[in-house]
């Protein structure tokens, strides 16, 4: 499979429908004459955001098309299509994090990405907000001891403007998706110390952010 096939054949299309309709960006698919024109139309006229997630659903196209050929099941479209878009927002989430109102750390690691355990998986949960829009998003990426991505997720806030808020949302996304997934053995990454600290603070929250954090600690 080709450069051509891994851009446009019909199966990919599916992926490519997906990233379109979620990011509204163009493709130009209509006047595709060979990988290199392709090429230079998407850097002369994409956005730095648009060639972004072009290149995060080629990787994931491509992973999927080596798993097809190396695999007895291939994996489905529609879960390489969600994780190219869960990724990708996990990026934009990095790109424009305006971050929480306090310094950070993180409970699994204080600095860089450290791998899990053999048989544990890493859930790192992230939130960006805009404050102007007031609206909030949150995803989750899920790796195992080797740094592959088995699963992701992401879900919009409309009405979110707190960033605290949204990073204690981001958590209880991870803590959703380890139960959905039933995964046994977890780590989860956040790195918002706010939500830490009421994380182990044993003092009654009545606030907003309280009664997520006591979902938490519920579910977690």
């Amino acid at each position: 499979m080709g450069f051509r096939d891994l851009a446009l054949f019909n199966q990919a299309m599916l992926v490519w429908d997906e990233i379109k309709a979620a990011f509204g960006i163009k493709l130009f698919r209509s006047s595709f004459s060979s990988p290199k024109q392709w090429l230079f139309d998407l850097l002369a006229h994409g956005s730095d955001r648009d060639i972004s997630i072009i290149t995060v659903a080629l990787w994931h196209i491509w992973e999927a098309r080596n798993s097809a050929r190396n695999e007895p099941v291939a994996p489905p479209l529609k879960r390489t299509a969600a994780r190219a878009r869960a990724y990708s927002e996990m990026i934009l989430l990095h790109l424009f994090k305006s971050g929480c109102a306090a310094p950070s750390v993180s409970p699994a690691s204080s600095s860089g990405w450290s791998p899990p355990p053999p048989g544990t998986l890493l859930l790192s949960s992230d939130a960006v907000v805009v404050v102007e829009r007031n609206l909030s998003a949150v995803g989750v990426v899920v790796q195992d001891h080797t740094g592959q991505c088995v699963a992701a997720a992401s879900e919009p806030l409309p009405g979110v403007s707190s960033p605290e808020l949204a990073e204690a949302l981001a958590v209880r996304r991870a803590v959703l998706l380890a139960h959905q997934e039933n995964y046994s053995h977890v780590v989860i990454h956040y790195d918002c110390l706010l939500v830490i600290q009421r994380l182990r603070s044993s003092a009654q929250d009545r606030s907003m952010v309280g009664s997520i954090i006591s979902d938490i600690k519920t579910d977690g």
